[in-house]
Order: C-alpha cells, then sequence, then structure tokens
C-alpha cells in the first residue's frame, strides 16, 4: 500500500572531514591545486521546466514570468546556474559521505482525534497570550478557556457567523482560517473584548452529553460581568447535521463555538525556551493564520492568543487551536547522526564554500548558466497540482516507520528516481496548482564550469558527481516535476580544460580516497539487503558496495514504465477505507529502500572497469596492444556480416574473451574486408558480453 514517487538514500554513520580543510586559501594555492575548466552538454531526456526566480505576485498571479521558463533579456532560455549547482552538489554530498546540509532543526505535531493517546494529552488545555518582549518570549497565562456559540455573537455584534458556519462549503482554504473569521466579525485589526457571565443552562445540557471533561460555556453579560476577549480559530469544516447510525438519529457536526479568554486577576507569565518556542514556530510553519495573520503581529510586539498545556508549573507545548498539533518528543536534528552534527567542514564545504554565523569560505568552484543550443519551442501551457507530504507524516520520513516519539533516524536525503518518460497524472496531496510552459524533450544546453585550487581528489568528487562516477546509465533531475519524471537530464561530451591527465584519472584518486576512508569500516549494509558484497577486502569497493552509493545509482538509473504506479502519491480522502494515509498509519507500515521496493541491486562499478568517458580522451588514447587474427572470425559492422564461422573466433586480452566489431574508415565498403586477413588494434575495451571497438590499420 505506502508509496511514494521519492525514496531516500539512507544516511551512514560515518562522515569524511578532509584533513587540508583548515588550509584552503584562495590566495595561497595548494602544491598540487588544479586549476581550469568543465565544458559539457546538458540534453532533456523528457519535458523540463526551470523557473528563474519569481515574486510572490508572480505566482500569485500566475502570469507570464511565472509560467516561463528561464529566459536571458535576448530572449535564450538557460538553466540557471544555481539549479545545476544545487543538483550536482546533492550528489556530491551522498557520494562524499558528506553531512546532511541544509537542515533545520524542525518539529513536528500530531492531531490526530481518532488517536487515545492525543486526546489524553490534550486535556486541561489552558488559554494565554503569546508575546516577544525584552524578556524573550513570554507566555501570559489567562487560565482555562469558556466557548461561546456563533449565534450569540451574532445578536450582539449583529454579524452573519452562524449563516457562514452553516453555509460555507470551504471549499476555499481561505474560508477555513481564523482570520477569515475576524473580518466577518469586524474585528480585522483587533479583537473584540466584551463582559461574559456563565451559561448556565447550556452548562447543564452539554455536561449531559460529556462528563469527562466538561466545559464552560458562556453568554454575553453586563458591567457586573467577567472582562474577556472573544478568540477565533479556524473552521475545518462545515456546521451541518447528519444521521447517526448508533442513535438512529440526526446530530450536528462542525465546531459551533469560538473560545472567550477571561481576563485574570492577576496575570501570571512564563518565559518560553528556545526550543519550545522553536516547536511551536515550525510545527505551525505552514498553518495560513500563522503565517499570514499571527507571526506578523508577533513580530511587531503584539499579543496573539494561544494554547497552551502545563506539566506541574511548567509549560509543556503550546497552540494556535483548543485541540493543536501536540508536539512529538524529538526533532529532526535529534534523529541525525553525531557526525553529521559537528562543525567540521566535509568535501563539499570544502569544495563550495560555505556561510556561517561567526565565519565564511568562498567557493572554488563556478557554475555558469547553461544556455539552450538551437531554437526551442515551449511545449503548450500545461496545468499541475503539485504537492508532497509533510516531512512529520512519519510513515515516510522516519527510519522502519516509527513516529517521531521513536525516532532513532530520519529516512535519509530525500530524492526523487528517475523515470522512463513523464508520467503526469494529476495526482497529489493538496490544491497546490502550478502553471508551465516547459521545453520539449531533446532540448539541448551548453554548461561551463570554473574550478580554481582544487585538490586532485576534490576534482575527481565533482567529476564523479556531474558523471556518476562515468555510470552513463544514470541521469539527473533538474527543475519542476520531478516527482511525474519532467527534468531528466543526461549529461554528456564533458571536456576537462586543465592540460594534464584525463576525468578517469581523477575519478579513480576520488575513488581510492573514499575506500581508504571506509577501509576500517564495517559495511553499512542493512538486514542482509542483496547478498553481501564477495569481495569487501579492498578498499574501493567497500565504498563501490556502500548502500548510499547504491541507493543513489538505483535511483539515478530510474524506474521502468510499468513500475510507475508504485511511484505515485498516497491518496487522500475523507472516507476512512479510502484514505490511504491513514490505512498506512494503522498498517504501521513504512517505506522500503528504492531497492528493495523495484527487487534488483544496482552494481556500482569501478573506473578500473569503465570506458573513457570523454570524446577527447578516447581520440588521444594511445593503443597499447596490437591483436592479429584470421578469418574465418565473426566480424560484424553493425548489422553486416563480415566474416562468419561455425565457432565463432574471440580476440583474448589478459585473460578476457572479447567480441570484435570492425570501425571501418570512411570512404572503404565493409564488403571488401570479407574473408580478408586484418590486422586490427584496440581503441577501446570494455567488459566481457559488449562489443570492442576496433580500428583497421593494414
Amino acid at each position: 500500500m505506502i508509496k511514494a514517487p521519492f525514496n531516500f538514500v539512507p544516511l551512514s554513520d560515518k562522515v569524511y572531514f578532509p584533513d587540508w580543510a583548515d588550509k584552503i586559501s584562495h590566495d595561497v594555492p595548494f602544491e598540487d591545486g588544479l586549476s581550469g575548466t568543465i565544458e559539457l552538454k546538458i540534453t532533456a531526456q523528457t519535458p523540463i521546466f526551470v523557473r528563474n526566480g519569481h515574486t510572490k505576485e508572480d505566482a500569485e498571479a500566475k502570469n507570464d514570468k511565472y509560467k516561463s521558463f528561464s529566459k536571458s533579456p535576448d530572449g535564450r532560455y538557460f538553466i540557471p546556474a544555481t539549479s545545476i549547482k544545487g543538483a550536482i552538489r546533492s550528489v556530491m554530498e551522498i557520494m562524499s559521505f558528506g553531512k546532511l546540509s541544509q537542515v533545520e532543526d524542525s518539529s513536528f505535531g500530531l492531531r490526530d482525534l481518532n488517536n487515545s493517546s492525543y486526546r489524553n494529552n490534550m486535556r486541561n488545555i489552558c488559554c494565554g497570550w503569546l508575546q516577544q518582549t525584552d524578556n524573550g518570549y513570554e507566555l501570559f497565562d489567562w487560565g482555562e478557556p469558556g466557548r461561546i456559540s456563533v449565534e450569540a455573537m451574532d445578536k450582539k455584534f449583529k454579524t452573519r457567523l452562524a449563516e457562514f458556519v452553516k453555509g460555507n462549503n470551504f471549499k476555499d482554504e481561505e474560508n477555513k482560517t481564523a482570520k477569515y473569521k475576524y473580518i466577518l466579525s469586524n474585528a480585522k485589526d483587533g479583537l473584540k473584548s466584551a463582559f461574559f457571565v456563565k451559561d448556565q443552562e447550556l452548562q447543564e445540557a452539554k455536561l449531559k452529553k460529556n462528563k469527562i471533561e466538561p466545559r464552560k460555556f458562556y453568554k454575553f453579560g453586563e458591567q457586573n460581568g467577567k472582562e474577556g476577549i472573544l478568540v477565533f480559530t479556524g473552521q475545518p469544516s462545515q456546521r451541518k447535521q447528519v444521521f447517526d447510525k448508533r442513535t438512529k438519529k440526526q446530530k450536528w457536526t462542525g465546531k459551533y463555538y469560538e473560545f472567550v479568554f477571561l481576563k485574570p486577576d492577576k496575570e501570571k507569565s512564563f518565559v518560553l525556551s528556545d526550543s519550545q518556542i522553536n516547536a511551536f514556530k515550525t510545527i505551525h510553519a505552514e498553518s495560513p493564520d500563522y503565517k499570514e495573520f499571527w507571526a506578523k503581529k508577533l513580530l511587531h510586539g503584539e499579543r496573539i492568543p494561544v494554547f497552551f498545556k502545563k506539566n506541574g508549573d511548567k509549560i509543556h507545548s503550546i497552540g494556535l487551536a483548543y485541540m493543536y498539533k501536540y508536539p512529538f518528543e524529538k526533532s529532526v536534528l535529534d534523529a541525525i547522526p553525531q557526525e553529521h552534527k559537528k562543525e567540521d567542514l566535509d568535501l563539499c564545504e570544502c569544495v563550495f564554500g560555505y556561510t556561517k554565523k561567526d565565519n565564511a569560505l568562498r567557493g572554488r568552484v563556478h557554475f555558469g548558466h547553461a544556455f539552450s543550443v538551437g531554437l526551442q519551442t515551449p511545449m503548450t501551457e500545461k496545468v499541475f497540482v503539485s504537492a508532497t507530504p509533510h516531512p512529520s507524516y512519519y510513515p515516510l520520513y522516519v527510519k522502519d516507520g516509527r513516529d517521531w516519539n521513536n525516532a532513532s533516524r530520519i529516512s535519509g536525503r530525500k530524492r526523487y528516481p528517475t523515470r522512463e518518460q513523464d508520467n503526469y497524472n494529476n495526482e497529489g496531496t493538496g490544491n497546490m496548482e502550478q502553471k508551465a510552459a516547459m521545453l520539449n524533450k531533446g532540448a539541448i544546453f551548453k554548461e561551463r564550469i570554473l574550478f580554481h585550487n582544487l585538490k586532485p581528489i576534490e576534482l575527481g568528487c565533482l567529476l564523479s558527481a556531474i558523471t556518476f562516477h562515468g555510470d552513463n546509465n544514470c541521469f539527473h533531475n533538474l527543475g519542476f516535476g520531478k516527482a511525474f519524471g519532467f527534468g531528466k537530464v543526461k549529461i554528456s561530451d564533458l571536456k576537462l580544460n586543465l592540460g594534464e591527465g584525463t576525468p578517469n584519472d581523477y575519478m579513480l584518486q576520488f575513488e581510492k580516497g573514499m575506500g581508504a576512508f571506509l577501509k576500517n569500516e564495517r559495511s553499512e549494509r542493512n538486514n542482509n539487503h542483496f547478498a553481501a558484497l564477495s569481495s569487501l577486502g579492498s578498499e574501493e569497493n567497500r565504498w563501490l558496495g556502500s548502500m548510499q552509493l547504491k541507493e543513489l545509482f538505483a535511483m539515478a538509473a530510474g524506474i521502468k514504465n510499468d513500475e510507475n504506479t508504485r511511484f505515485s502519491y498516497l491518496k487522500m480522502s475523507t472516507t476512512p477505507n479510502e484514505n490511504e494515509f491513514k490505512i498506512v498509519k494503522d498498517n504501521r507500515e513504512h517505506l522500503e529502500v528504492f531497492t528493495r521496493i523495484v527487487n534488483r541491486e544496482y552494481n556500482v562499478r569501478s573506473i578500473n572497469d569503465l570506458e573513457p568517458i570523454s570524446p577527447q580522451e578516447k581520440e588521444e588514447k594511445t593503443p597499447e596492444k596490437v591483436v592479429v587474427f584470421e578469418t574465418p572470425a565473426t566480424l560484424q559492422l553493425g548489422d553486416v556480416v563480415l566474416a562468419k564461422c561455425v565457432k565463432p573466433k574471440f580476440v583474448e586480452i589478459e585473460g578476457c574473451n572479447y567480441e570484435i566489431q570492425l570501425v571501418v574508415p570512411k570512404g572503404n565498403d565493409p564488403k571488401d574486408f570479407v574473408g580478408k586477413t586484418l590486422r586490427v588494434e584496440i581503441a577501446q575495451i570494455s567488459k566481457l558480453g559488449k562489443i570492442c571497438q576496433v580500428k583497421k590499420t593494414e
């Protein structure tokens, strides 16, 4: 049942911290420092769309700038340098066993009315006011909140709130917010204060229905009443009557009562800790009410209404609703290995630089915009619904599917597997509409990368991240729509302008360096996932055989067309037995690693086993062997058989057999070579079972 269009590369316990990190300088080069450029071609394998930034107003208006592919003032399409750098760096962090960067210490909360543990935790909720003061963030305790009906407010203030909660279908997200109620009640710029008295009649009626946790109900009174302030919270659904199968009667469902914060005789305050206020902010980060309403007031020193729970005389947690999201005990950083939290520089930080509170380091690699080649015509504008489950959904984001209270480790670095072709089916978990005028499959871009004073192993790491360590079966993802297979690109025609060494030379140094780093580490393969490596004794194989590389490369190689349904979003539904999010939680499922889902392992090969990746390198390579063979041997050029015998003859090179394919010089007829004795030289060698190209010399 559980599925997602993304997966994760597991985090390693060990992080590689270069021992030259404190010696990096832009003024004093390394003795073995290298400077030069890398040129390459980027070809879209599926339709692609990349924006070059936009304003909030552009996004809201969904205007031409928002919908257009990045374009220069002279009309040329381009992929922004930041997009390419981000894609390469994310791969480089994994391959170099780097720290998990760009991670915030987010906290998540649970709000599940069907969860008995949650309901028990949400007893004895208090109300009060949160304010940023000279002491920090202070919480002012106003005791237990009261309730008042929207009908009572309509009579008092001549509003139409009852009509709103009963008649609105709440398809518009804005209508669900507390802010919208403040607007309807003419209290947009301030909270309404009044005097209140207990509504004894309503109190007794409600007590018959709920004796476990009785609530206090109020009505408007005169000056002899208790002073208080009306507080609105969101309206998740319509107030309506439904048939109760248990009682065989109609009953009301949906929120109908708002809150009364009664002013205490003496106000008590609490100064919140950094972790408490951080949890409050991160849990409500995506809340429209917090983002568009309360956060702005809090920033300007105003008080905002909150609900909170106390443990004795201490504040446990706070929220914006009475049944707020109860924070899990652990945050994201609590579920990350200690090595990833160190301040030491990893290899990516050494190469790309960093900016911290106290200091910064300028990067030594600079990406340019990749401009399109030839005339590109955008596809017809497409409209997408794009959303993704929030990280609080632990069956996907926590390893082994444990909730955030028991999380020992996050699932890892999130990545979208490439697809054979785009597969958009209008799925998603939200109503976030996107419009895009994509460029077609086959669009070509040229990129140039400048590097300065890189050590050989650093250059090797950069080249390995660009080319997936020379693996032609792997692809990068760029831009929008990765979940649906858009933005799959192939990087090719790599040209290293350095004057010494080939790309393979430097990638091999990186491979050996990472092998040495992991030499004394145990294999991090999880739960005997697939067969154990047969040669873990070698330094290279400890890195090449690591779970991190295998999952990364397997996702870069991608999923097949008949596997698409296993990599789609879970479906949300108000019907419990159709709500896949709920079913997955109830079944305690968790997301397996990618290679388990597709049931195939990926073999990451050593540079020693690969063919040269650069055309330039192929042309300049000097043949080391001359092989002489006589017919009858199987020689063919494409589908043209040049010579044949019952027992095909193979060439043996260093103990391995290779089939021969003849590369005929231009202007020659293949038939001229049939039945003749040929003397050839090896120009390119590949593994057994693949064809080895040869050139005729006489």
